[in-house]
């Protein structure tokens, strides 16, 4: 019986959670420009990696992103990650991310980012709800920072997913939040990312999700906006 109320607990709790994000979220969404100076681009990454007992992992990925309107590369990056498994729902990762941003004037510029985040999940019956901050900094030459990230960013991260009964298939919907201090300007919410997406497993070590993005600023700092096809590859070690 006490098992019984604990479930239903567990449930009332997690369709709480989701209906306060949801709740939360909709003033800043409210702000958002959506098209903005719109471009379309294509974001494919590849990914390998490797469990280490049952807490660690290492993760290598590397993505060349590729822009539209014009057409040309925007940025090329290899990636670096470790995450610890606190429990079942709970773990933490730090990323270094190495990229070359391209620009007309200066060609291909070095980027540095160091990235500290967390994820909580939760799941009511099929229905599953994460949660992951991160806090990062980027180091690159001061031009390179108008149009991109802040030095330091706190980037909250909401994701709803599904899992399809009898298959490995998980639809997705996640939105996402850059908050930080951009070159001259102040501390403030500049960009989102809204995301609807499908993974499953092609074998027992690949995994596939694919994605559209709609990426772009606030009225605020008028940012330009894209929509993104997105293609990622994970294979397990």
């Amino acid at each position: 019986m006490s098992q019984i109320f604990i479930n239903r607990g567990v449930r009332s709790g997690g369709r709480l959670l989701m209906l306060g994000i949801i709740f939360c979220c909709l003033p800043v969404i409210a702000e958002a420009q959506l098209v903005f100076n719109n471009r379309p681009a294509v974001w494919p990454s590849i990914a390998v990696r490797k469990s280490f007992g049952d807490h660690w992992k290492i993760k290598a990925e590397h993505s060349t992103r590729v822009r539209f309107m014009p057409c040309r590369i925007d940025e090329s990056y290899l990636q670096l990650a470790g995450e610890y498994q606190i429990s079942y729902n709970i773990s933490v990762e730090m990323n270094y991310r190495f990229s070359e941003v391209f620009d007309p004037e200066t060609r291909f510029t070095p980027a540095h980012r160091i990235s500290f985040e967390a994820d909580y999940q939760s799941h009511v019956r099929r229905w599953g709800i994460a949660v992951h901050p991160a806090v990062q900094t980027v180091m690159s030459r001061e031009s390179q920072m108008k149009d991109r990230d802040a030095a330091w960013a706190f980037r909250p991260k909401f994701t709803v997913d599904y899992n399809v009964s009898k298959s490995s298939l998980e639809p997705y919907v996640s939105l996402e939040f850059y908050m930080g201090r951009r070159s001259g300007e102040p501390f403030s919410l500049y960009k989102y990312r809204l995301s609807a997406g499908l993974s499953g497993d092609l074998s027992q070590k690949i995994k596939l999700s694919g994605y559209l993005r709609q990426q772009g600023g606030f009225f605020t700092t008028a940012l330009p906006s894209y929509s993104i096809l997105g293609l990622d590859l994970l294979y397990k070690l």
